[in-house]
């Protein structure tokens, strides 16, 4: 199916495109199917923590951001601990998808305007990410430098979202 690879808004074009009974159909189906992981908590089918699947994870979402802006929440569908063991045993790229995944959902200003109910868990998450750092049993520099970056965009969207 073609069309279920496109994001929200690119479905949206099609529809409005073409007004086919069938593509009418087809775009109700997926648009069901998104929803309904969605509703269960499941950021992506088969997401699984796994540092492999953060580029998979990164381009789900940028497809679909307006679905997770009309849920008012991110971070509030993934379990944290899990997100944050997946980040300390990435390699520098895929610490870079990961960080990449929050700057589509929270840059621009994003937290306060839609994910206010996240602002808690940013916080929770960027004290683990601390915590980690502080340990001090990052070797690699690039992944340290990462972990920086990544605690720096952290303590970004929370401020955006208590301004």
């Amino acid at each position: 199916m073609a069309i279920e690879a496109a994001g929200l808004f690119d479905l949206i074009c099609v529809i409005r495109r073409d007004e086919s009974e069938e593509i009418q159909e087809e775009f109700k189906e997926v648009r069901k199917r998104i929803y309904s992981v969605l509703n269960e908590n499941e950021v992506i089918p088969g997401f699984s923590y796994k540092p492999s699947q953060s580029g998979q994870l990164l381009e789900f979402v940028r497809k679909n951001e307006l679905l997770f802006h009309s849920k008012g929440r991110f971070l509030g569908l993934l379990d944290v601990h899990k997100f944050v063991d997946m980040f300390k045993n990435s390699t520098p790229m895929e610490m870079d998808n990961l960080r990449g995944v929050f700057g589509v959902i929270y840059g621009n200003g994003y937290a306060r305007s839609f994910f206010a109910s996240d602002i808690p868990l940013l916080i929770e998450m960027k004290n683990n990410i601390e915590t980690y750092y502080q340990e001090g049993s990052i070797t690699d520099k690039v992944q340290k430098l990462q972990t920086e970056w990544f605690i720096d965009n952290l303590n970004e969207y929370i401020q955006q979202g208590a301004s």
